[in-house]
């Protein structure tokens, strides 16, 4: 648990960082949205949120920092993210390849089981099978 106090409009407030589920970008604010629906907008950019955070937080969009810890699963094929509150994010194309490498070393070093949905092009019933990263 590592908190850190965050300036919103004037007001301070204390959050803790392994809370944070992501981070988006909209208007030159960012916002920081936590378990439990509690969201934070900040006059910061994400590049400077991410450089405050750990490493369990990426980059995979240019309006999208996330917490890996609360992937639900990676849907490679639609490039989307669906988080444990079964939020979506998308993820660029670019971002993708070392999106998968970092739930892959995740996955080795004990942080948890991230499931991703292969696309192969057959039907739902196929496609919705979860397939784990790294056994």
């Amino acid at each position: 648990m590592h908190h850190k106090f965050i300036n919103s409009f004037g007001n301070y407030y204390s959050i803790d960082t392994g809370k944070i589920i992501y981070c988006t970008v909209k208007d030159h604010l960012s916002e920081i949205f936590c378990e439990g629906d509690n969201s934070y907008s900040i006059n910061k950019s994400l590049k400077q949120i991410s450089e405050s955070l750990g490493k369990n937080f990426f980059r995979c969009h240019k309006s999208h920092l996330i917490n890996i810890c609360y992937i639900k699963k990676f849907l490679p094929g639609e490039l989307k993210i669906i988080f444990q509150n079964n939020k979506e994010i998308k993820v660029s194309r670019r971002q993708k390849p070392k999106l998968i490498k970092l739930l892959n070393s995740y996955n080795k070093n004990g942080g948890g089981k991230i499931h991703y949905v292969r696309q192969l092009g057959f039907s739902e019933s196929i496609r919705s099978r979860f397939l784990p990263i790294a056994t």
